[in-house]
C-alpha cells in the first residue's frame, strides 16, 4: 500500500465531487441490476457498467474514506482539507479508468435524458479530473507506506 496526500484541497469541491459520485454509483447500480435481471435495457454503454462493477471495490472504500475526511472539514468550517488515500500503487491506472467512466456517465447524462442524474457541473468535472489524475500520478510515484 502507498499513501498519497493531496494538501489544501478545497473542502466544498471534495464534498460536491463525493455527492455526485454517490449519485453516479447508485444510478449505475440500478441500471446494472435492471439490465442483469432483464427488467430494463441499459441506458449507458455496457463497458461503462462492466468497468464500474470491476472498480467498485477499490473506489467505494476510498470514496468513504475521503468522504469522512471531507465531512470532518466541512463540519468544522475548514475551507480546505488534506486528503489522505491509501491504495496499492498498481491501482493508479484504475483511478484513470474510474475517471473515464465518470466522464462517460456525464456525457450520457447530458445527452438524451437516458439517465435520472444530471451531468456534473463543469467546475466539479474539472476538479474531479484534476483530483483523479493527481491521485493516479502521485500514487505511481509514491513509495509503499512504511518506506522512506
Amino acid at each position: 500500500m502507498s499513501r498519497v496526500v493531496l494538501r489544501n484541497v478545497p473542502t466544498r469541491d471534495v464534498v460536491a465531487m463525493i455527492e455526485h459520485l454517490d449519485d453516479v454509483i447508485r444510478e449505475l447500480a440500478l441500471i446494472s441490476t435492471g439490465a442483469n435481471s432483464g427488467v430494463a435495457v441499459a441506458t449507458v454503454p455496457e463497458p461503462v457498467l462492466l468497468t464500474m462493477d470491476r472498480v467498485r471495490p477499490v473506489l467505494f472504500a476510498q470514496k468513504e474514506n475521503i468522504s469522512r475526511q471531507a465531512g470532518r472539514a466541512w463540519r468544522t468550517g475548514a475551507p480546505s482539507v488534506d486528503v489522505e488515500v491509501d491504495l496499492p500503487a498498481a491501482a493508479a491506472p484504475t483511478l484513470l479508468e474510474v475517471l473515464e467512466v465518470l466522464e462517460a456517465v456525464d456525457d450520457a447524462a447530458a445527452g438524451d435524458g437516458a439517465l435520472l442524474l444530471t451531468a456534473t457541473s463543469p467546475d466539479i468535472a474539472e476538479f474531479r479530473r484534476w483530483f483523479f489524475s493527481r491521485l493516479s500520478q502521485d500514487l505511481s510515484a509514491a513509495p509503499p507506506s512504511g518506506e522512506v
